[in-house]
């Protein structure tokens, strides 16, 4: 019965492919008129991530270009020219997406423009559109937007000219700009910045673990009555020591003091938060803190600016009840404690450089019962050996730029790591299971996160990516719904294993600037699921990934193909009898040259250079071994 199935297969397949074929040349007679401007609302957006778009004023005007391509449905916006600039002259984006049918600027004359004091764009009335290769552009000058120096652009001359006059700069036309566009490399890690954000997680850890050699100057119960008591009396620089038993008090930690208390329990009867930290350089070690509030959020709190663009996430966020709240305190160390809560364990707002280490938080058993383990607000610094189980996800960060979550556990919540507004954090060597939604999660558009070894299982979604320039490598997926949600573009993704989930990788990029090599996608019941983006091409430098088959299987000696692991095709070459037939017909030669040099027609990914052995030996056979599910039993 199998053999009959692949016969069947063989003549629906072949059918379709000359229909396709056919299809395809006739569709490709594109129109001579140039395709007028979009609204930008409606493009697909490059350039800026969503907090730097937001953190500016809305009348103030960013430079703008939107772009049609020949062989893509979408148009494509950019934030900033000099950006787009440097897609429109990149090979590697024409040969996927096609040519540029239209380039539109914005238009700055007529405007009235002028630049406030930050050096950004104001113009009295509404900017419109331009065509790029007519107008003129002015480099060098003080404008200046989110990401740096702006290129301003004009439809006539003498605006430009008036422009430069008051703010400086240089005026050069189309061809000149693109003579100046900055060479587009391949996306690759910013090695020196890992290496400096992990010696700045140490530093962290080292100053943290400096504060438990403070001298004991104060031991509740015999120079205090109360915790509360002890810290005001404590000297700076100081340990006050808690003994072990039963202590029920809402204490402020306000002094550059340590409060530890290895057996100790403070119990906070059930409301409001138990431990605030406001001091810097302040510790709270060896503490288990129980009965915390069950607010999640403050309905008296107040921000210092009700008018930023973020003041409701903070309001719902970040001043709810927590086992310890830091805010506003600097170089933090909560060390070795332990938190059993029906709200937020940990909550860190503007509190930079904060060590958390070894900590234990369990929350609610259902996740939307509870809230965060560890939510940083505005935070920096390192989150480390730590654990949470249960609650709604076990790290949330918002506008938390550059912070370190490495080797931690998180189990049976949300989210295991969930990202909001933040760019350049290091989520590395993380333990995550039965996470409800997803293991990893970011959100917004961020950029430049790096995801690293981490291994993610029984999840819904195991790391799911947006915005740009990220690193995920040497992560490993196992038993997931999906392994990876690739929403991002001009990312990395590179040593992973992706092993035994019910989809490998939901691939919908609007850009097909990734780069995927190096990765095994083994044993998945589907390995790919193609979104609404363009055709990606997974290459680089000769090397590709591992699907879990020889793509050259049955093929006539010597034959190296392209192959689509997306494709009815390929997709079977191990689960269809009778596939090397039409691996070796004529027909498929013909489809495959086609769409190997056809940009744009087709949405799905191609494997230039398809590995026929496992490219990460040591970490499949991990991902095998695997372990117990805590629930199902399953390895």
């Amino acid at each position: 019965m199998q053999a009959d199935t692949g016969r069947l297969l063989l003549v629906g397949v072949g059918a379709v492919l000359i229909v396709l074929v056919v299809g395809w040349l006739f569709i490709a007679d594109i129109s001579a008129d140039e395709p007028p401007p979009a609204e930008f609302d409606d493009t697909v957006q490059l350039g800026m991530t969503q907090e730097a778009r937001f953190d500016l004023d809305d009348d103030v005007a960013i430079p703008k270009v939107q772009v049609a391509y020949s062989g893509y449905r979408y148009y494509v916006g950019y934030f900033g020219i000099d950006r787009a600039v440097g897609d429109l002259t990149d090979p590697a984006i024409e040969a996927q997406l096609g040519y540029p049918l239209a380039v539109h600027v914005t238009d700055f004359s007529g405007t009235s423009v002028t630049l406030d004091g930050d050096g950004h764009p104001r113009v009295e009335t509404p900017v419109g559109w331009t065509t790029a290769a007519t107008a003129y552009y002015v480099v060098d000058s003080d404008a200046q937007i989110s990401t740096g120096s702006a290129t301003m652009s004009f439809s006539t001359v003498t605006d430009a000219e008036q422009f430069v006059e008051r703010y400086g700069g240089e005026i050069i036309d189309w061809d000149e700009l693109n003579d100046r566009a900055p060479s587009v490399d391949t996306p690759r890690p910013d090695l020196a910045r890992l290496d400096a954000q992990r010696d700045g997680a140490a530093e962290i850890r080292i100053h943290g673990f400096d504060r438990m050699d403070r001298p004991v100057e104060v031991v509740v119960g015999e120079d205090a009555d109360t915790i509360q008591a002890g810290i005001d009396i404590a000297p700076n620089g100081s340990t006050v020591f808690v003994p072990p038993g039963m202590y029920e008090e809402h204490i402020v930690l306000d002094r550059p003091i340590t409060l530890e208390g290895a057996g100790a329990t403070l119990d906070g009867g059930g409301v409001d938060t138990v431990i605030t930290v406001t001091a810097d350089d302040a510790a709270v070690v060896g503490i288990e803190i129980i009965g915390v509030g069950g607010e999640h959020r403050d309905p008296n709190a107040a921000t210092d600016d009700p008018d930023t663009w973020d003041a409701n996430i903070e309001l719902g966020y970040g001043h709810g009840d927590a086992g310890i709240a830091v805010i506003g305190a600097t170089s933090t160390a909560i060390i070795d404690v332990e938190v059993d809560t029906p709200a937020t364990g940990i909550l860190l707002r503007d509190a930079p450089d904060t060590l958390v280490h070894n900590a234990s938080v369990t929350g609610s058993e259902e996740w939307l019962d509870g809230f965060m383990g560890v939510m940083a607000m505005r935070s920096s610094g390192l989150i480390e050996a730590s654990s949470v189980e249960g609650g709604r996800d076990g790290v949330y960060l918002h506008r938390s730029h550059e912070l370190v979550v490495a080797d931690n556990r998180f189990d049976s919540g949300r989210y295991g790591i969930h990202l909001m507004h933040t760019s350049r954090t290091l989520l590395e060597d993380n333990t995550i299971r039965d996470q409800e939604l997803g293991g990893i999660m970011l959100m917004t558009d961020p950029e430049a996160n790096a995801i690293i070894g981490n291994d993610i299982r029984y999840s819904e979604l195991a790391i799911t990516t947006v915005g740009s320039h990220n690193l995920v490598a040497e992560n490993i997926v196992v038993h997931n719904a999906y392994g990876f949600r690739m929403s991002d573009h001009d990312t990395r993704y590179e040593a992973n294993v992706i092993y035994d989930n019910e989809v490998g990788a939901r691939v919908a990029g609007f850009l097909p600037t990734n780069v995927v090599v190096g990765n095994d996608f083994v044993d998945n019941a589907q390995q790919l699921e193609i979104g609404f983006g363009p055709l990606e091409v997974w290459n680089e430098g000769g090397i590709g990934n591992y699907w879990g088959v020889d793509p050259n299987r049955g093929l006539s000696s010597g034959i190296d193909r392209t192959y689509a692991p997306a494709a009815t095709i390929d997709s079977r070459i191990d689960r269809v009898d009778g596939i090397s037939t039409l691996l070796n017909s004529p027909i498929l030669a013909t489809v495959d040259a086609y769409r190997d040099s056809t940009p744009g027609l087709r949405q799905g990914v191609l494997d230039l250079h398809p590995n026929d052995r496992p490219m990460n030996p040591d970490q499949l056979e991990a991902a095998k071994r695997g372990g117990t599910h805590p629930v199902e039993g399953q390895p």
